[in-house]
């Protein structure tokens, strides 16, 4: 299982971005395909990492460690493992590409939209666990966020001034909460 739960870490850390995306993965693998986790115990855990001090997704593989193996060398071994592949992948593209290019700049942006998607995706699934999902003003207010949020990154990838930007954002964002 200890060797199970290297690759495991490794695997993500190769093949995902961005901590949503690889937590979407830890609760595929942990919950879904080995079961060592029910979905309950899981979002626990996600509860306990978010609350820690410190980046979440480090703290989501320390505890999953612990919680797993009740070993601090499982938890190092774990968050190596998954930051390994990442690093290495950042040196080298940053060796290789010419980070000035408008194309390359134009890629990484691409990149950051495709983990608010991500991102969406997994705040979705979370929240149909937990039956919030089917209320009319929740989903109301829902739609009218993720509006909001692809209009705010659509806006700063256009070249608009981050000031407008904040004011325009800022105030439906109000709207959105207490008048919606």
């Amino acid at each position: 299982m200890f060797f199970e739960w290297f690759i495991m870490n490794l695997k993500i850390g190769a093949l995902s971005f961005g901590s949503s995306g690889r937590i979407m993965m830890y609760q595929e693998a942990v919950v879904d395909e080995k079961k060592w986790l029910t979905k309950e115990e899981f979002f626990e855990i996600i509860t306990v990492a978010q609350v820690l001090p410190g980046p979440n997704l480090v703290n989501l593989v320390i505890y999953l460690s612990y919680r797993l193996f009740h070993q601090k060398l499982a938890a190092l071994i774990g968050l190596l493992a998954l930051a390994m592949p990442g690093a290495i992948l950042a040196v080298l593209l940053y060796t290789i590409l010419p980070m000035n290019n408008i194309y390359v700049a134009r890629l990484f942006q691409g990149f950051s939209l495709g983990s608010v998607a991500i991102s969406l995706v997994f705040i979705l699934g979370i929240m149909e666990s937990i039956g919030i999902t089917h209320k009319p003003q929740f989903t109301k207010k829902l739609i009218a966020r993720i509006l909001l949020l692809f209009s705010v990154l659509g806006s700063s990838l256009l070249g608009f001034p981050l000031f407008l930007i904040l004011i325009i954002g800022i105030t439906v964002g109000f709207f959105i909460e207490f008048l919606l």
